[in-house]
C-alpha cells in the first residue's frame, strides 16, 4: 500500500500507524524533503557529508584549543598622542584605602607612618608591599634584654586581576612569608573589601596597629625611584 495522505494512514492499525508517522516525521513529511529523489540528490548528499567530515577535525581543534590568557588590567591609560596618564578620580577602589589611612596616620615623608610600595630588604625578590604603616621604634627593657618596640602593619591589595594565576598565588605566599619573618603582619584586602567594607578594613588595620611588636634592630628607610621605598635593618 502506498501512503499518499493522512487518510491512507487512518485506514491502518494502531501499530502500523505509529511506525509510519515516525518514519514520515524523520523524512520530513509527505513531500519527503529529507529523502533523496534522484541519483543527483544522493551524490549531493554524499558530497555534503564528506565535506562535514573533513571540517570536523578543525572544528574540534578550535573547540579544544586552549584559550589565551587575558592580559592583566592596567591602571595607566594612554592618550591618542601616546602620553600616559591615570584617570582621576581613580577607578581603583584601593585608592580609597590609601586616602583613609593617609588622613589618619600621615605620610612617612611628613613624619607619619604610611609608605606605599615598600620593599623589605633581604627577600629573594624585591617584593613591593602596597601599603606599609610603621611607627618609630623605642627602646625598652625586657627582663634585662634591650629590645625595640614598635607598631606596624603591611596592607596588600589582593585583587583577582593581578593574583589569579598559579604562579601569582605562590608568589603571594612567598612574599607574605618574607614579611612575617621580618616581624610584619600582612592584612590582605580584596576589591570587594575596598568597595563595600572600607570602614571595616580601616578598623581592622587600626586594631592591628594597636598591638605592640618587638624587634631586635631599628630600621632605616630610603627612597628608590619615584614611588618606591626600601626598609633595611640597622646592624
Amino acid at each position: 500500500m502506498r501512503i499518499k495522505s493522512a487518510d491512507d494512514i487512518n485506514q491502518l492499525g494502531t501499530h502500523a500507524k505509529k511506525q509510519i508517522e515516525a518514519a514520515l516525521k524523520q523524512q520530513g513529511g509527505f513531500n519527503n524533503q529529507k529523502r533523496p529523489g534522484s541519483i543527483h540528490d544522493i551524490k549531493r548528499s554524499m558530497t555534503s557529508t564528506a565535506s562535514n567530515k573533513i571540517l570536523t577535525p578543525s572544528v574540534e581543534a578550535e573547540k579544544n584549543a586552549t584559550p589565551q590568557q587575558k592580559a592583566k588590567p592596567s591602571r595607566v591609560m594612554r592618550t591618542a598622542e601616546g602620553l600616559t596618564y591615570c584617570p582621576w578620580p581613580s577607578t581603583d577602589p584601593f585608592v580609597s584605602v590609601i586616602q583613609q589611612l593617609e588622613a589618619k596616620y600621615g605620610r612617612y615623608d611628613d613624619g607619619g607612618w604610611l609608605l606605599t610600595e615598600l620593599i623589605i630588604d633581604g627577600g629573594t625578590k624585591n617584593w613591593r608591599f602596597d601599603i606599609a604603616l610603621i611607627s618609630p621604634f623605642e627602646m625598652v627593657d625586657l627582663h634585662g634584654q634591650p629590645m625595640l618596640l614598635g607598631y606596624s602593619c603591611l596592607v596588600e591589595a589582593d585583587g583577582f586581576g593581578f593574583h589569579r594565576s598559579k604562579d601569582a598565588f605562590k608568589n603571594d605566599r612567598a612574599k607574605q612569608t618574607h614579611a612575617l619573618k621580618q616581624g610584619f603582619v600582612v592584612k590582605r584586602i580584596t576589591n570587594e573589601d575596598a568597595r563595600h567594607r572600607l570602614n571595616e578594613v580601616v578598623d581592622d588595620i587600626e586594631h592591628i596597629l594597636s598591638l605592640p611588636r618587638l624587634y631586635n634592630a631599628n630600621y632605616t628607610i630610603n627612597g628608590k625611584g619615584r614611588t618606591q621605598s626600601v626598609l633595611r635593618w640597622e646592624k
